[in-house]
């Protein structure tokens, strides 16, 4: 075994150790896992006074451990046939993936760790999740929302939970898992400006292609309370689709006299 093997095992070790108790995350790594970096360096990185920060390898090794060890508990909780979530290892214990995920936040925040190891995990957790699963994965999402948009945190995992979002949403159906669409589109808008450039249509390039078909002949149609539809909020409504999908053509003297007017009638 290689020296960098033999530093890896300790530190997958400390974490199992960590993970299977249920005392405080702060407590149960600095009984384990801070002695099992290398050269000592644990201690002197969680200082009060002069912390001395691990150096990149160091951050690097404690990221792939942090991979390995989340890796080892979703085969576990699979062959367990138990929902990852709630997946504990054996009695008395809490449950292994959460536990993981609230140690990679905490050496996240205390900058143990590089800061974006915490989006890594999670995207981790994602790909080996079933639909099922990926909804209690996001309800944890969600509850740490205001500590993942930390600063020190945020920017340098931003890129991360967006690709993870964007990867869950193109696995969703949008016909029968709209909830948990909705809430991952809520989540986004939350975590990212308007001025975000990738939700920026930079180069005004419209789907003109994207025609509504609608209804024409509903002089007797009803609506759901058994209401005659009105005819003119039926055309005034509808005919608002003309311009979504080519907002340009509000720029249109003629097109443009038209619009306001209609609302109107």
């Amino acid at each position: 075994m290689s020296a960098f093997e033999d530093e890896r095992a300790k530190i997958e070790e400390s974490l199992d150790q960590a993970v299977l108790t249920d005392i405080p995350v702060e407590d149960a790594l600095r009984a384990t896992l801070l002695g099992a970096l290398p050269g000592g360096k644990g201690e002197a990185c969680m200082r009060e006074e002069d912390p001395q920060p691990l150096t990149h390898e160091d951050k690097q090794l404690l990221e792939h451990s942090l991979c390995r060890v989340v890796d080892k508990f979703i085969k576990k909780a699979v062959e367990a046939q138990q929902p990852i979530m709630n997946y504990t290892g054996g009695p008395n214990r809490p449950a292994c993936i959460p536990r993981l995920l609230d140690i990679t936040l905490w050496l996240s925040k205390k900058s143990v760790s590089d800061g974006g190891v915490i989006f890594t995990i999670i995207e981790e957790i994602f790909e080996g999740s079933t639909l099922a699963d990926c909804q209690e994965v996001f309800t944890w999402v969600e509850n740490q929302t205001e500590t993942l948009r930390q600063d020190g945190l945020w920017k340098r995992g931003k890129l991360i939970m967006l690709r993870t979002c964007n990867e869950v949403l193109r696995r969703l159906s949008k016909a029968h898992n709209t909830v948990l669409c909705g809430r991952i589109l809520t989540l986004l808008a939350h975590f990212f400006p308007l001025s975000e450039r990738s939700a920026l249509n930079l180069s005004s390039k419209c789907n003109t292609a994207n025609i509504t078909e609608v209804e024409k002949d509903y002089d007797d149609t009803r609506d759901g309370e058994n209401e005659p539809v009105d005819r003119t909020f039926h055309q005034t409504f509808w005919g608002l689709q003309h311009y979504f999908v080519n907002p340009n053509t509000l720029l249109q003297v003629p097109l443009h006299r038209g619009f306001i007017p209609s609302f109107d009638s």
